[in-house]
């Protein structure tokens, strides 16, 4: 049933140095399905550096990502996406303004990955949305990518269980006993529902425009994650007007490149998302090789994305809050106060998507010292069975 997959943990498990070489791998991560065509002789590498594609024009872009400080030196980078499914007519081009500080308050200097300015994308913009998943020692990688063209709201996602759990290109077990082939060594304990909340987290609830991230919950802390992004679907695929392509195995891939000095990206990225660095003018883009295309690029016309989405983050913070549960999360004098959350662990994100704080909650009532700046911070919480997003003004 698992056959490309089973096969090709088998191969990296035993082969030599020179098979290992032949390892074809998207955003930094071993594919299998790739890695079977070229060794049947099927796949041509894509081309590392590519000719020029043009350069992105800072002063077209309005919707600027990040609230760095004016007192401490900022760098700018941008975010490209191109769906190529041609529902718009021709292929949706998309690309973000990013800005960060390069030090901190105590002149530390600050690292920004891509999955940095990934995060804060979708955390800022309630029309943009991605499907990312840890896989391991390479990090995440992206899934899927959304965005609405008609209004303030993220695109409507569900998955597929039925498709994923009976596809023969999943190596995932979801149900009856791990699929130990690939090194799985657990099972989910309700899928459908871990889904669902995965995506409730992405989405937000009524009055609440979500953190814009779908956090994969089959991922390596089951031993092996589930590859499976091919059935997160879009509900509403006849709607020219919402774009959403998600793949690995069977629908295509999304290949990352990047560039420098503004240039529109067109170097082959070897990093994961987890590990290439965003640095001053740097361009990371995102394409959808549909149908396994492995010579797409990022030409095409771009559309720079404007912000005419009102969110009130008051107010957001405080519907996200008063959720029916009795868990609470508050915040008061650079302290965080926890109830109901024990057994979760739990990750504070600032708008610029990048993590501040990990911790587990070990009691029903819990307390941390955690001084932050002035700002709009989340907090994820997650256990084996449940999400939640909680969102706050400092």
């Amino acid at each position: 049933m698992k056959n490309i997959t089973c096969l090709f943990v088998a191969l990296c498990m035993s082969a030599g140095l020179s098979a290992q070489q032949e390892v074809v791998k998207v955003q930094g991560h071993p594919h299998p399905v790739l890695t079977q065509l070229k060794a049947e002789g099927k796949y041509q590498e894509p081309i590392r550096t590519r000719a020029s594609l043009g350069e992105i024009d800072p002063e077209e872009i309005t919707c600027w990502i990040g609230n760095p400080s004016s007192s401490l030196p900022i760098d700018t980078a941008y975010l490209m996406v191109k769906w190529t499914d041609g529902k718009r007519d021709r292929d949706s081009l998309l690309v973000w303004g990013y800005r960060w500080n390069t030090v901190n308050s105590y002149e530390t200097p600050v690292t920004v990955h891509t999955i940095d300015m990934i995060r804060a994308v979708a955390n800022a913009d309630p029309r943009f949305s991605v499907l990312l998943q840890y896989t391991g020692a390479t990090g995440y990688s992206v899934g899927g990518f959304g965005y609405n063209y008609e209004g303030c709201s993220r695109v409507p996602l569900a998955f597929d269980y039925n498709g994923a759990s009976t596809s023969s290109v999943v190596g995932f077990s979801y149900t009856g006993s791990p699929n130990t082939s690939v090194g799985q060594v657990a099972i989910p304990p309700s899928p459908q529902r871990q889904a669902e909340l995965a995506i409730s987290a992405a989405n937000g609830t009524e009055g609440s425009t979500g953190t814009g991230v779908a956090d994969h919950p089959f991922n390596i802390f089951y031993g092996y994650p589930a590859y499976d992004y091919d059935w997160w679907v879009l509900q509403t695929p006849e709607n020219k007007d919402q774009e959403w392509l998600a793949g690995w195995n069977t629908n295509g891939y999304w290949s990352y490149f990047t560039g420098t000095d503004k240039q529109v990206p067109t170097n082959y990225a070897e990093e994961s998302i987890s590990f290439e660095t965003v640095t001053n003018q740097s361009t990371h883009g995102f394409v959808f090789a549909l149908d396994f295309n492995w010579n797409v690029d990022m030409s095409g016309r771009i559309t720079y994305v404007t912000c005419p989405c009102s969110v009130d983050e008051e107010t957001t913070a405080t519907m996200i809050m008063k959720e029916t549960d009795p868990s609470l999360v508050s915040y008061k004098d650079n302290t965080l106060y926890l109830s109901g959350l024990e057994g979760y662990d739990c990750t504070v994100v600032n708008m610029n998507g990048q993590a501040v704080a990990s911790f587990r909650v070990n009691s029903p009532e819990s307390t941390r010292l955690l001084p932050l700046p002035s700002g709009v911070y989340i907090l994820s919480a997650q256990n084996q069975t449940e999400r939640k997003t909680y969102k706050w003004r400092n």
